[in-house]
């Protein structure tokens, strides 16, 4: 997982039974997701730039989860053609990405962008996309032919409901071209 935030989905995934490994740039992030909000002793944590160590790391995994923001923009470096490579790189066999994007008007090509990045290197890509202007989308990437839409099985400390309806309202959409050229979406 790149990205740590408050841990939320570290633990979460962790309480869920997973081996959780998190790569996240901010110290203080992974200090505070311990101390404040209940991130498990058993969550492998590592910290320093999610590109740089895809790059240098030579394991692979089933899952890849890419939740790493400045602010609510994804920073420029993992969104380029190494970050791709990288990525692709580090899956195992029939492996996932998924990537939370948070998108700023109903026209946001990034998602969109992302998910051609995927699609260029040879992953069947998939979009899960929440109604409304100012959102939160995720890019599937990998194995994702069977995939159905998310539901709820840990209840979380806080904002349960809100989280419950926004995945309810979450729906798979085909990534739409993207016009390299014009920079616009199709």
């Amino acid at each position: 997982m790149i990205g740590c935030g408050g841990g939320t989905l570290g633990t979460m995934l962790a309480r869920a039974g997973r081996r959780v490994f998190i790569v996240e740039i901010d110290p203080v992030s992974i200090r505070l997701a311990k101390r404040y909000f209940g991130l498990p002793r058993n969550v492998s944590c590592h910290v320093g730039d999610g590109l740089e160590f895809m790059l240098k790391k030579r394991g692979r995994y089933d899952v890849l989860i890419v939740d790493a923001f400045t602010g609510e923009n994804i920073p420029a470096h993992m969104k380029d053609a190494a970050f791709f490579e990288a990525a692709c790189r580090c899956l195992r066999r029939n492996g996932l990405v998924m990537a939370n994007v948070c998108l700023h008007r109903k026209s946001d090509p990034t998602a969109d962008k992302i998910a051609a990045g995927f699609k260029e290197r040879g992953l069947s890509v998939r979009l899960l996309d929440s109604p409304g202007a100012e959102r939160n989308a995720i890019v599937l990437a990998g194995k994702v032919k069977n995939l159905r839409r998310p539901s709820l099985l840990l209840v979380p400390a806080t904002r349960a409901k809100q989280t419950g309806k926004e995945l309810i309202a979450m729906r798979f959409r085909r990534p739409r071209s993207i016009l390299r050229n014009r920079g616009r979406v199709r």
